[in-house]
């Protein structure tokens, strides 16, 4: 494990393997563990990284920052270890971070892989995504922690006992800081990332589990509609935890897209 200060603030992060970057983004309330499964098995193909996200594992924990700032932290920690291009691989808010770096820096993106996908402007439906945010604000961090692991989007995950047990320790583990940021979603001057995903057109995969609950399960369909050419599959007996709750599907899924996109570049050249 190594660390670095990014954009003034510490990040933790591992890499292992050789070959291509790919870089896997965790979700919110998570850390760089959730990843466990894919790491070394990913590293057989490619030089790949996991970071804690800031606010999230070992990572600093500013005050405020928590949106536009985590994508010019991920352009440093690209920068910072030489890496002018690489595969993105993010889950529900790792997905928001790689589809709007994909956005902001598409010049530094092979190929995108938005597991269990959020995208930053989209309107849920069905899902709560601000009661968390209300609870920190009015009763503090550590409640909404206590809050985050009972959240719907878990409850599938948590029956299987071997997944629960690593979910439940990640969350615990979380400081839950940025669910107190005052300011942790403003409203962008421009058009929101679900209104430009039609300007991405690097390679880009969709994964979603089919026991995912609706409002992701259509984020990754407008994904899959709206991006040229991407790759849309649908993960039997998972949710939005499907790195864990399926890890070798996952690994056999993104490696063979992985391998598609190589085959692909090695044509064209």
């Amino acid at each position: 494990m190594s660390t670095a200060i990014i954009n003034g603030v510490e990040h933790f992060y591992e890499v292992a393997g050789d070959g291509p970057p790919l870089v896997l983004i965790h979700g919110m309330g998570l850390d760089r563990r959730m990843w466990d499964a894919q790491f070394a098995r990913l590293a057989s193909r490619c030089r790949v990284i996991r970071y804690d996200v800031r606010g999230h594992g070992l990572s600093g924990r500013p005050p405020t920052g928590y949106r536009d700032e985590r994508f010019e932290d991920l352009r440093q920690l690209l920068m910072h270890l030489g890496i002018a291009r690489t595969h993105l691989m993010g889950l529900s808010m790792g997905a928001e971070i790689a589809v709007g770096f994909t956005l902001r820096h598409p010049q530094m993106v092979r190929s995108l892989i938005a597991v269990d996908p959020y995208v930053e402007g989209y309107r849920f439906q069905h899902w709560d995504s601000k009661r968390v945010w209300t609870i920190a604000r009015k009763k503090g961090p550590p409640e909404a922690v206590s809050y985050w692991i009972t959240d719907p989007i878990f409850a599938p995950a948590l029956q299987r006992p071997d997944v629960a047990a690593r979910l439940r320790q990640m969350v615990a583990e979380h400081s839950g800081v940025m669910w107190a940021d005052p300011g942790p979603y403003p409203r962008p001057t421009g058009p929101r990332d679900f209104e430009r995903l039609e300007e991405i057109t690097v390679p880009t995969l969709v994964i979603v589990g089919e026991n995912d609950l609706p409002d992701f399960r259509a984020i990754a369909s407008s994904l899959s509609a709206r991006i040229v050419n991407a790759q849309h599959v649908v993960i039997p007996q998972a949710s939005h935890m499907s790195p864990l709750e399926q890890p070798e599907e996952i690994n056999k899924i993104v490696s063979h897209f992985l391998e598609e996109v190589r085959s692909s570049t090695s044509r064209r050249s």
